[in-house]
């Protein structure tokens, strides 16, 4: 037996097979953890359009393909899951591409949009930024994106796909091209009368307000002759027949409505059917209200029944035949078509009611008006356009009248939401009230710097607590004062109407003392409404003030019942906006403690009880404010100065006048000088443009003559001793030139330029001066129209103007307005509001208070 057992034996050189394999493990393990990582990666960037369908699916394959990564990485084998990694990018490929295709479809989609929005409505395949908005949100109404069965098997049909569209149309300006070709078709030969012709031989349509209406005609030696209204009617029906524009007007229907296809309660009732149920209930209780009236009707109330009835049937006949969806649209365009012919009726057609002077009996007007007392060699002056038109304060209607005031209310509205944005020193937001704000901008009584240059303590105070320099802080003041005085004296006109036609210095009282307990139900209830019950409902619902009256609560739901997408049209009617409606009956039910009637879907219109008692009390009070109005309106009409005076023809001194004449005569005797002068766009909607900087390129006289076709600029005549500044600065505060240019033919054209862009230092002198701010606020009140004729300035204590009496009233003392606008001059200096001339200014003051 051997003594030592020898091991086994083992050799000392390694086999190159096992080296090799090693290293390509090892290879494999780096490459698939690498592939690994990079499918992680990209599952986790995987970026969807924002379709709920879409999310839930990225949601699924992330869950899915992270948890076989989360796998992998707990087992660490990755040298032999190659085939697995693999397989999972091609499936992982092969599910996101179908979200990555809708997302591209969708942005696709989006980008033609933004395109079309480029290229602006009124030319081809553009659109405004309003119609863009809504075809954004339209393209997505009801689409949740892609759809995939229980299998996770795509439905290739869910791909999106967005509506198509059309251009929008500037139909105001076809219309107007419409109309131009009107007028050149009507043969001053055939009209039976002597009218003045332009050098082409063509009839000259003047057009102007009248009473607040733009209106247009020819002046005859026997009055005015305004255009027929089936003229307009045509025109319109011309327009409204091509292709472009029904597609626009069907397409702005289509996006003003589709939204109502929303279910509101859990019977399935949708929008529609609730506005619809609105209209057909509105119609019936007209036609109720006609067909129980005590005796017979007039010819009016015949014809208005047969219409009420007409309307019921076709809106019943459409609603079986169409649907509610297609109903509601309908009505929407039709709404639509008959705001356009009502607008272009309203502008373009007159009866022949309110001629002119003759040109026989009024050599004095003729001179004025034609610059001509020859009645058959007539120069005639194109009156001022609505753009041109120096408005009264408030128009003459109590439309205008609350439109003005509204207006004003969002100017200082605007400047508020200014200075909520502004931010300290530190960047951080100023803790101030719109209140506080307001306080501060109005009771501001010192607005420039002193004799040594510096600002007074509260100027300083007022800039440092808003981070403001003292001129801005100084200018937002002077607008918002000027706007707050305009304002005051158009409330102030309102409230002295009431006075004159209703007798009362609170018709506001008198409104609400009458529907404040005025109880309004239905039959089969004893749930009741009457206007302090709304008013005390639009409280506590936080819509309206606690200290609102009763009419300004009634005012506020009627003016916010009406639907978005309606209107007022014949077809329509009023709608009534149905959560505002439920929110004020629930609020009153909550307030007295009594039930409102169930809505259970007995009643098939689901219109309860409570509605009509509420409905009741609206169409009550609606119908007495219109008649009111109406009475008002009438006193508006006999009463309201439209031709207050809109110029000021002086410029200071004779030395400082004879500098801005001097100014004007180098700048205008120059065509090539004066065709360069910027000036007001006569034509409101033109668009404006911008260099590459983005910066406006002004508009020039030059550009209003090209734009107008006018030709024999040479020829051109604009007289330095005509230019006037306007009486009335534009809502900028920005001074106006009236710069009137004779055409070869005589024709006169007003146009307004901006006064600081024409480079005249003695013009500047003068309409900073504090003679020019008080003949402004003198001529204010003027157009005002007040009834009582006085004016108290805001911005001066112990200031009134007496206007009936041509007198400036100092601190309780009569003085003539002459004399006593000299005295708010000074005062306007010594507030450093603007600066005297130094000089004597009684020629300019005489002359805009004629005396």
């Amino acid at each position: 037996m051997a003594k030592y057992e020898l091991p086994q034996y083992q050799s000392m050189y390694v086999d190159p097979q096992s080296v090799a394999i090693n290293t390509e493990l090892r290879q494999r393990f780096v490459d698939s953890f690498a592939a690994d990582d990079t499918l992680q990666a990209t599952v986790d960037g995987m970026d969807v359009a924002d379709f709920d369908g879409d999310i839930n699916r990225k949601n699924q394959l992330s869950d899915e393909y992270n948890g076989q990564i989360r796998a992998r990485a707990e087992r660490g084998d990755y040298e032999t899951l190659g085939m697995s990694i693999s397989r999972d990018a091609r499936n992982f490929i092969k599910d996101y591409t179908p979200l990555q295709r809708n997302k591209e479809q969708y942005d696709n989609y989006i980008k033609t949009i933004d395109e079309a929005e480029k290229i602006g409505a009124g030319k081809p395949g553009g659109i405004d930024s309003a119609s863009a908005a809504k075809l954004k949100k339209y393209a997505v109404h009801n689409y949740n994106g892609l759809e995939y069965d229980e299998q996770n098997i795509l439905n290739r049909d869910s791909y999106f796909s967005g509506p198509g569209f059309v251009g929008e149309v500037d139909e105001y300006a076809l219309i107007k091209d419409e109309m131009a070709d009107v007028v050149a078709r009507q043969d001053p030969k055939n009209l039976g009368y002597e009218v003045p012709l332009d050098s082409q031989g063509k009839a000259i349509i003047e057009n102007g307000i009248i009473n607040g209406v733009p209106r247009y005609w020819m002046t005859t030696k026997s009055g005015r002759e305004y255009i027929d209204d089936d003229l307009v009617l045509n025109a319109t029906n011309r327009v409204l027949s091509r292709p472009d524009v029904k597609g626009a007007f069907n397409q702005r229907a289509l996006l003003d409505t589709y939204s109502y296809d929303q279910v509101v309660d859990d019977r399935g009732t949708t929008a529609a059917q609730v506005q619809l149920d609105e209209m057909q209930m509105s119609l019936e209780n007209d036609i109720n209200a006609l067909n129980q009236k005590g005796g017979a009707l007039t010819a009016n109330e015949t014809t208005k029944l047969n219409d009420l009835e007409a309307q019921l049937e076709n809106l019943i006949e459409n609603r079986q035949e169409n649907g509610d969806m297609s109903t509601l649209q309908n009505v929407d365009l039709n709404n639509k078509i008959n705001e356009f012919y009502q607008s272009n009726v309203q502008k373009y057609a007159y009866d022949k009611k309110e001629y002119a002077r003759t040109y026989d009996d009024d050599k004095e007007w003729m001179a004025n008006n034609t610059g001509s007392e020859n009645p058959y060699n007539v120069q005639t002056v194109s009156t001022i356009s609505e753009a041109q038109q120096v408005p009264t304060i408030g128009g003459n209607s109590t439309e205008t009248l609350t439109t003005y005031i509204e207006d004003k209310e969002n100017a200082i509205n605007t400047t508020l939401e200014y200075f909520s944005e502004l931010t300290d020193t530190n960047g951080q937001p100023i803790a101030v009230t719109n209140e506080e704000v307001l306080e501060d901008l109005l009771t501001l009584d010192d607005f420039g710097a002193g004799s040594d240059g510096t600002y007074s303590e509260d100027i300083q105070a007022m800039a440092e607590k808003y981070n403001l320099s003292p001129e801005l802080f100084i200018e937002k003041a002077k607008q918002t004062q000027t706007n707050k005085q305009r304002q005051l004296l158009a409330q102030q006109r309102r409230k002295e109407t009431e006075l004159e036609v209703f007798k009362t210095d609170d018709y506001n009282s008198v409104i609400s003392d009458t529907y404040a307990n005025l109880p309004f139900h239905h039959r089969d209830s004893n749930f009741y409404v009457n206007g302090l019950r709304v008013k005390d409902a639009l409280v506590d619902l936080g819509l309206i003030d606690k200290d609102a009256s009763v009419k300004d609560a009634l005012d506020f739901y009627s003016k916010n019942q009406r639907s978005s997408f309606g209107g007022t049209g014949t077809t329509a009617g009023a709608l009534t906006d149905e959560k505002l409606q439920k929110s004020v009956l629930a609020q009153i039910s909550k307030n007295v403690g009594e039930p409102l009637d169930p809505r259970d879907g007995k009643n098939p219109m689901d219109v309860t009880a409570d509605d009509i008692a509420i409905r009741s009390l609206m169409e009550n009070y609606e119908r007495k404010i219109a008649k009111d109005n109406e009475e008002v309106d009438t006193y508006y009409k006999a009463n309201v100065k439209t031709d207050t005076g809109w110029d000021m023809p002086h410029f200071g001194d004779k030395e400082n006048a004879a500098k801005v004449t001097k100014a004007f005569k180098t700048t205008f005797e120059d065509p090539a000088s004066w065709q360069n002068v910027p000036i007001y766009n006569p034509d409101p909607n033109a668009e404006k443009q911008y260099d590459e900087n983005g910066d406006e390129i002004p508009y020039t006289i030059g550009q209003y003559m090209d734009d107008q076709s006018i030709t024999g600029v040479d020829k051109i005549k604009i007289k330095a001793d005509q230019i006037k500044l306007s009486s009335v600065v534009r809502a900028d505060g920005a001074s106006v030139l009236l710069i009137p240019i004779t055409l070869e033919d005589g024709t006169v054209v007003p146009l307004r330029a901006n006064a600081a862009g024409i480079q005249n230092e003695a013009l500047t002198r003068w309409t900073t001066s504090a003679e020019y701010e008080a003949g402004k606020l003198w001529q204010m009140g003027v157009q005002a129209n007040l009834p009582q004729g006085q004016f108290k300035p805001e911005l001066l204590d112990g200031i009134i103007f007496d206007y009936k009496n041509n007198e400036v009233i100092v601190d309780g003392t009569p003085m003539k307005a002459s004399k006593g606008l000299q005295v708010v001059a000074n005062m306007l200096d010594r507030a450093n509001y603007a600066k005297t001339m130094g000089s004597d200014q009684k020629e300019f003051f005489s002359k805009i208070t004629k005396n």
